[in-house]
């Protein structure tokens, strides 16, 4: 798997080099406060439960863009408060070609993450003591009841034709540079359900940066464009402006919010986080950095009576946004939902990132068949597939990717592999999924360079650690 090396463009620049630190040192967290964003790391002596004792090859990982802003909305009116200072960093185990491991060093020194091993094991890390990890499997039934919170045959909506052509990319002058590593800034919407779960500000945010960073992970292994956490915004009341219990008004709900409120925050995309279980999740397909547009409700169920900010039939309420929602995540150990959730936010950015379902890409890439054959539920729409449902690979070994329904077919969610298809052994040429979404990136790039930026603008980078 390949990674890519995060280095601050320093005076001299010189590349950060690497280093090597051991949890059973004493001294480990006067070694971290020496650690830049970039800088290779290899964290010795890692206890990881039935894997034994192993080296970790990571990567220094920035998670928060540097004007991020947390804001916090009270019952006595709002704060803003500074990222915290967590390090978070992405890799794998060395020596296990295809494990991809994700954890962040809390302020606090607590340590949380996600492991996944050659063979597709999921687990969530649970920090002991020490060196001491032990890996709490993710609990397949449970999550597989679970589906209907977001995986539905309507969880992405097309731009309205007639907002098509205002909001299209623009031909430019510029050649697309497909090697080029871009970043994107990430806005975060929350509830107070969300909130609740975790029952103050500093955990919340500590789980998104978390969720985000890890999905940022996959996002720049296989596309080679990391997300980082903007403006994130939290629910500390119970009088927050979302009353939508339908997923469809949720989204333009929050659409019309951030279109009416927040139009001077930086950000590609807005995506709203909810801890209503009677939501699901839905996005706009295929828009990077785009305007707010006009939006038809007549035909929906959508009106003053689910939605705070209703203003007739057709207004603002489209945009660069997405809803996840019904998430329960935390590392607990008693409730390792992080798995789960990881799945639910990407796929629904893969949307936005413009790919639809893999059992749609019928004459997408230059290739007549699906990705898989793991759906038939949108049969009739331009390029789904029609047929009988059937894994592309062995039953419960991660056949599946993030934009596939594959979880659906028994045994369920251990048919998920978490990639966007790069290098992914099952389907019918699945690399056409990372490349479709790089190909909107590029073509975003060219027509909005300051909301798509290179990488290079902010950091610079080389290939990191590869499979050995």
């Amino acid at each position: 798997m390949k990674n890519f090396l995060w280095l601050l463009l320093l005076a001299t620049s010189s590349m950060v080099q690497g280093k090597q630190i051991s949890l059973l040192d004493e001294n480990y967290n006067q070694s971290l406060k020496q650690i830049q964003i970039g800088q290779k790391i290899t964290f010795s002596d890692v206890a990881m439960d039935h894997l034994g004792t192993v080296n970790l090859k990571v990567v220094a990982q920035k998670v928060f863009a540097d004007d991020a802003k947390i804001v916090i909305n009270t019952d006595k009116g709002v704060v803003e408060a500074s990222p915290p200072l967590n390090q978070y960093f992405s890799g794998q185990i060395e020596g296990m070609i295809g494990s991809h491991v994700f954890f962040g060093i809390l302020e606090g020194g607590k340590i949380e993450g996600v492991v996944t091993t050659d063979e597709g094991s999921k687990y969530a890390l649970n920090w002991q003591q020490s060196n001491e990890f032990k890996l709490i499997s993710q609990n397949i039934k449970s999550m597989a009841s679970k589906d209907n919170r977001w995986f539905n045959p309507v969880d992405y909506i097309e731009i309205p034709s007639d907002q098509v052509q205002a909001n299209k990319v623009q031909s430019s002058n510029k050649t697309a540079q497909g090697n080029t590593a871009y970043y994107i800034k990430l806005a975060v919407e929350t509830d107070f359900e969300f909130y609740n779960i975790f029952g103050n500000s500093t955990d919340t945010v500590n789980y998104i940066a978390g969720l985000i960073g890890y999905i940022s992970s996959i996002y720049t292994d296989e596309i080679d464009t990391s997300i980082l956490v903007g403006n994130t915004s939290i629910w500390s009341t119970s009088s927050d402006p979302w009353i939508a219990t339908n997923t469809e008004c949720a989204l333009y709900e929050v659409g019309k919010y951030w279109n009416d409120n927040n139009l001077g925050v930086d950000r590609a995309l807005t995506h709203f986080i909810s801890g209503k279980s009677s939501l699901s999740g839905i996005a706009w397909v295929g828009v990077l950095c785009n305007a707010g547009f006009l939006v038809d409700l007549s035909q929906s169920s959508c009106d003053g009576s689910n939605m705070s900010n209703y203003a007739g039939a057709i207004s603002n309420y489209g945009g660069n946004y997405g809803v996840s929602s019904g998430l329960s995540g935390t590392f607990n150990p008693n409730n390792p939902q992080v798995i789960w959730d990881s799945v639910v936010v990407s796929h629904e950015l893969g949307h936005n990132f413009n790919s639809p379902h893999t059992h749609c890409y019928e004459d997408i890439g230059g290739n007549s068949n699906p990705v898989d054959e793991c759906n038939n539920s949108q049969a009739g729409q331009p390029g789904c597939y029609t047929g009988a449902q059937s894994l592309p690979g062995p039953s419960g070994q991660g056949s599946g990717t993030i934009m596939s329904y594959c979880h659906l077919l028994s045994p369920g969610l251990s048919n998920i592999s978490l990639t966007l298809g790069t290098g992914h052994p099952f389907g019918t040429a699945p690399i056409r999924v990372p490349n479709r979404m790089r190909s909107h990136v590029d073509a975003t790039a060219l027509s909005n360079p300051l909301c798509i930026v290179p990488l290079s603008n902010l950091i610079i980078f080389e290939d990191g650690f590869e499979g050995t």
